[in-house]
């Protein structure tokens, strides 16, 4: 399961870290965190370092998590994946 930590002490980014695997049984709290920590405006930054896993729904939950940062007018970025979480990533246009 994914879990996360977020961090909204610097007002000018904002950062969450998910752990674990994304998949079918986490993809909904992802979206939920990420959509809870964002700020109209302030960048957002997913580290996704200690995810060893994710599936077709964890990549349409970060799809979800990155329309609703542009609806707000806030950039997501993907930082730190692991290579084969990055492969996913890249093969669906994530990350270049």
């Amino acid at each position: 399961m994914a879990s996360l930590h977020q961090n909204r002490s610097n007002t000018d980014s904002v950062q969450v870290a998910l752990h674990g695997e994304i998949d079918m049984a986490t993809a909904g709290d992802v979206v939920t965190a990420v959509e809870d920590a964002l700020v109209p405006l302030v960048p957002i930054t997913i580290d996704l370092s200690d995810v060893r896993f994710i599936d077709g729904r964890g990549v349409t939950a970060l799809v979800r998590a990155r329309a609703s940062a542009a609806a707000l007018g806030s950039a997501m970025e993907l930082v730190n994946p692991q290579p084969t979480v990055l492969r996913i990533l890249q093969i669906t246009g994530l990350l270049p």
